[in-house]
């Protein structure tokens, strides 16, 4: 019985998944939030406070030069010592053309929001089937940055790749279920518009080698 609930759970998260195109069509139809970086409402992020967002249709939206995108905007602490930002986005695995993780593109602006460097979403790495994640040096070359703003690209109308899922097999004996096996599949991952992302700020401290 607890496996029959446990898959019939699996079914109803699955059927009340968004399709990406459909996430994709509501970003479109969202009007833009701004007129420039200048006008963006950007939140303080502490060292050791991890602050985590979701990223959907109640998001601000921007029509940057790749292509309009909810966004995440962040106003750094003054600039005193290395600092490591570690980001992690969140997607969903739920199926064919819902499957889908938002790929970060990372944007640094001074003070006068203007933009000093940019990371590219190619350089998350997946760490699991539908999540990214990515770390960002700040050093002294980078005391100028005041503000990091994170969205993603869509221009080209969103990048998607084959990724393996596993689904595992439970059965229930009277106790709490087990898994006995599985199965594996590929599915199409889309890097769509919408997802969970946590930033975390840390001070920088670089490992001693042991002798």
């Amino acid at each position: 019985m607890r496996t029959l609930l446990a898959v019939a759970a699996s079914a109803m998260l699955t059927a009340c998944v968004t399709p990406v195109r459909e996430v994709t069509s509501m970003l479109q139809q969202t009007p833009v939030c701004c007129t420039g970086y200048g006008e963006f409402k950007y939140i303080p992020l502490e060292i050791d406070k991890p602050r985590s967002v979701r990223l959907a249709k109640e998001s601000p939206a921007f029509a940057f030069d790749s292509g309009k995108s909810y966004f995440y905007a962040a106003r750094l602490p003054p600039y005193s010592s290395p600092l490591l930002l570690t980001i992690e986005s969140e997607g969903v695995v739920a199926g064919e053309d819902r499957t889908s993780v938002f790929r970060p593109e990372v944007m640094f602006l001074d003070d006068q929001y203007r933009v000093t460097r940019r990371i590219a979403g190619e350089t998350f790495k997946r760490s699991n089937t539908a999540m990214l994640s990515g770390a960002v040096f700040i050093n002294s070359d980078n005391a100028a940055e005041a503000y990091v703003v994170i969205f993603t690209r869509t221009a080209n109308g969103g990048d998607r790749e084959m990724v393996k899922t596993f689904t595992p097999h439970m059965i229930s004996l009277g106790g709490p279920a087990i898994t006995v096996n599985g199965s594996e599949n590929a599915v199409s991952l889309s890097y769509g518009p919408s997802g969970l992302v946590t930033l975390a700020l840390h001070k920088y401290e670089p490992q001693r080698i042991a002798k």
